[in-house]
């Protein structure tokens, strides 16, 4: 497993009372897998499969946020964040059905998803007394889970490519 994660910020003073925030994430992280020796048809004493896959996961993430000192006693928070993930996996699998003929069965699936979530919130922070704060706030997340595309293939004649269905819902956090 190996990968890389970039973070880049930058934050502008608008006045003494105001800031605002630019951030931006980029990672990427690649797993090779493989197995060797399961168990054929679930038979504990044939270990003769041979499995190699590969997960690679890629994530761009932006957020934007400011800071307003409304009073002496009341900092205001509000942001927005938007990132988009996605991730292909894809597996090999070689079975020797016969030891002298070699490999029999060859099969390769190959799965994608994408994902996007974009996210509003808010917080206001309210200073009443020298030893007591109170912060009210909120977030709103709406996230779309684009269906997963998997293909299928082997050389006993599947071939078959299945997309699921897109959703979309939205959540709030007190």
């Amino acid at each position: 497993r190996n990968g890389t994660y970039y973070d880049l910020g930058y934050k502008v003073e608008l006045s003494s009372s105001a800031t605002l925030k630019f951030k931006y994430l980029s990672s990427t992280i690649k797993e090779n897998l493989s197995w060797d020796g399961l168990p054929v048809n679930g038979d504990p004493a044939d270990f003769t499969r041979y499995m190699t896959g590969q997960r690679n996961e890629y994530g761009d993430a932006f957020e934007v946020q400011s800071n307003l000192r409304l009073t002496p006693g009341q900092l205001l928070t509000v942001g927005l964040s938007h990132s988009v993930g996605r991730q292909v996996e894809t597996e090999d699998t070689a079975v020797p059905l016969n030891s002298i003929a070699g490999w029999d069965y060859f099969a390769f699936n190959d799965t994608r998803s994408k994902t996007k979530v974009t996210g509003l919130y808010a917080q206001d922070e309210i200073s009443v007394s020298e030893n007591t704060l109170i912060n009210i706030g909120g977030r709103y997340d709406r996230f779309k889970l684009y269906g997963n595309t998997r293909y299928d293939w082997d050389n006993y004649g599947t071939n078959t490519l299945r997309i699921d269905p897109d959703s979309t819902d939205g959540i709030f956090n007190p």
